[in-house]
């Protein structure tokens, strides 16, 4: 089953679940707190559940402005990061669940959400990025900060 709601409307034992998925797939380098305080500030986010348990998640977030203008200038990106105030991030799949179409299954069913966001995402794992590729995202710029890479995604 999956599920996509504002951060407001997921009760806090789910939410400990997102934070723990997210934290153990090692692209964010933030404490919990933290993590919480910035899943709050997202559109949406979205989760798959197993047998009770999440195993799945993504979001539509509100970067800082500030942040969104870093990871442009890093990648040495010759976009307008003004264009981009959406960033499709803290993809995680429990590791006992990768490489079986979970994320895929989630990203098809959040993406019918926020296509209409011209948006970012930033990852170090060549499965994300295959995947992304898969609804319209592009790798634009350098790799950076020990081998993040940014995609685009814009409307049509």
């Amino acid at each position: 089953m999956i599920e996509i709601k504002k951060p407001s409307d997921i009760g806090n034992e789910n939410l400990q679940q997102i934070i723990d998925i997210i934290k153990n797939g090692n692209e964010v380098n933030t404490t919990r707190d933290k993590l919480k305080e910035y899943l709050l500030r997202a559109d949406i986010i979205a989760y798959k559940f197993s047998d009770n348990a999440i195993i799945s998640t993504a979001s539509l977030k509100n970067p800082f402005p500030s942040y969104r203008t870093k990871v442009f200038k890093l990648a040495k990106s010759k976009c307008d990061y003004k264009n981009y105030n959406k960033e499709l991030g803290y993809i995680a799949t429990h590791p006992k669940f990768e490489n079986k179409g979970h994320c895929s299954e989630l990203l098809r069913n959040i993406y019918k959400c926020i296509c209409d966001n011209s948006m970012y995402a930033t990852t170090r794992k060549p499965a994300i990025i295959h995947i992304l590729g898969k609804f319209q995202f592009r790798k634009i710029g350098d790799e950076f900060n020990s081998g993040l890479n940014l995609l685009v995604y814009d409307t049509k």
